[in-house]
């Protein structure tokens, strides 16, 4: 009997041995499979979405990313016609009889524009060099085309004839960087500065033009007309842009301040007061720079889809 037992007693405790071992084993899987759980990184958030772009034209607002070429070819169609003195519309016949010639002020003008257009085509390369800065590079092609009409002699109202001259030339180029001093999720400021150079001719002439005298000759290009400025050029700029949803807004400037005369003594500044005071009276003498330019530009926008 007491064999028995001892027996039974050895049978049973190797069972529970067995058991315990059976039991723990899972225990020891899942703390083994704790950590893999622990360490498992977090899923990414998607990528805020680019804001919508500014209106075509407005410079320095939109940025490539960083590492990307963007290139664009802008087209500009211009039209001007008709002609004012101060803010008062006047017509041909008042300037022939009382608006004198600026070589000669004992004569009136003679040969009244009707209507310039101007059509250029302009291509940029912008490259995004890091996400906060870009630089961009433009060059292109200028035609101005004048109406203009000639009235015969040095005093009366007939009109003798119509000369349609034009020009063309390459456009000054320009190389500018813009770099991006703010952002959050809705406002940006981005301030940009460049330089002109000057490819564009400041020396065109018009062809077989039609004098007072009735006679047509090459004459030289009215400053107006000619397609280049002749000047190397300062180009400062900053942009303000914000979104929220699908409204954008934004507000823009770009000034062109010439470092130099150019060769020829052209003077925009110089001569835009000059003829306020006298209209059309003596050219001044002496060499003065192109004038300093501003553009400002503002716009309010709503995207309806993607790219829309």
């Amino acid at each position: 009997m007491v064999r028995r037992s001892q027996g039974a007693l050895a049978l049973a405790m190797t069972a529970a041995l067995v058991t315990a071992d059976a039991n723990a084993a899972p225990r020891k899987a899942a703390s083994a499979e704790a950590p893999s759980v622990k360490t498992q990184p977090a899923t990414a958030q998607p990528a805020a979405p680019p804001p919508p772009p500014a209106p075509m034209g407005v410079f320095g607002a939109d940025m490539p990313a960083a590492g990307k070429l963007v290139l664009s070819i802008t087209p500009v169609f211009a039209n001007l016609s008709g002609i004012k003195m101060g803010t008062r519309t006047v017509s041909n016949e008042y300037i022939v009889t009382t608006v004198p010639f600026f070589l000669n002020p004992r004569q009136t003008v003679r040969i009244i524009p009707q209507n310039i257009a101007v059509a250029t085509q302009i291509v940029g390369l912008n490259y995004g060099v890091t996400k906060d800065l870009s630089v961009v590079l433009t060059a292109g092609m200028i035609e101005k085309n004048l109406n203009a009409l000639t009235f015969k002699g040095t005093s009366g109202i007939l009109p003798l004839g119509r000369s349609l001259p034009g020009t063309t030339s390459l456009a000054d180029v320009t190389l500018t960087g813009v770099y991006r001093v703010y952002q959050d999720d809705v406002h940006r400021i981005q301030l940009s500065l460049g330089f002109s150079f000057p490819a564009g001719s400041y020396t065109a002439t018009f062809k077989d033009f039609l004098l007072p005298d009735g006679t047509r000759r090459n004459v030289r290009a009215f400053y107006g007309m000619q397609p280049g400025t002749g000047t190397f050029d300062f180009l400062p700029g900053v942009i303000y842009a914000g979104y929220l949803g699908p409204w954008s807004w934004g507000l823009g400037y770009r000034g062109r301040f010439p470092l130099a005369p150019n060769t020829l003594g052209y003077s925009w500044d110089y001569l835009l007061n000059y003829r306020l005071t006298f209209p059309l009276g003596p050219t001044p003498s002496g060499g003065y720079r192109w004038g300093d330019l501003h553009e400002f530009n503002g716009w309010i926008g709503y995207t309806w889809t993607a790219g829309l």
